[in-house]
């Protein structure tokens, strides 16, 4: 499943780079300065409430349309996320509910302070 997640990104990537390319200079430093605050929001929400592991993964795919690093990254956290996907998938039912748990514990403290 990684390889085919893998080609299906380098493909949408591909695609996004031609139509980038075909728009003008004012476009691309638009682009470049959303995906940069996606990613600073991203970011901000790994200690604000918010989706974080959504949004920069967003952020990184809008960035590697331009650079190859962001590409490496959006890889490189793709293969993570898969890899811990597939490692969830194998545990137990008593070990998914127990992390289940955790992290509804984790989510309610953080509410709980935050509301404070």
């Amino acid at each position: 499943m990684t390889e085919e997640l893998r080609q299906d990104i380098q493909r949408r990537v591909h695609a996004v780079q031609r139509h980038y390319h075909d728009h003008g200079r004012a476009f691309r430093v638009l682009w470049l300065v959303a995906a940069f605050g996606v990613i600073v929001a991203g970011v901000a929400m790994t200690v604000l409430p918010g989706p974080a592991i959504l949004v920069i993964p967003v952020g990184l795919a809008m960035l590697a349309v331009r650079f190859r690093w962001a590409q490496w990254a959006l890889r490189t956290a793709i293969d993570r996320g898969v890899r811990v996907q597939r490692h969830f998938a194998k545990a137990s039912a008593g070990v998914r509910l127990a992390w289940s748990a955790a992290t509804l514990s984790a989510v309610v403290l953080v509410v709980a302070v935050l509301l404070r």
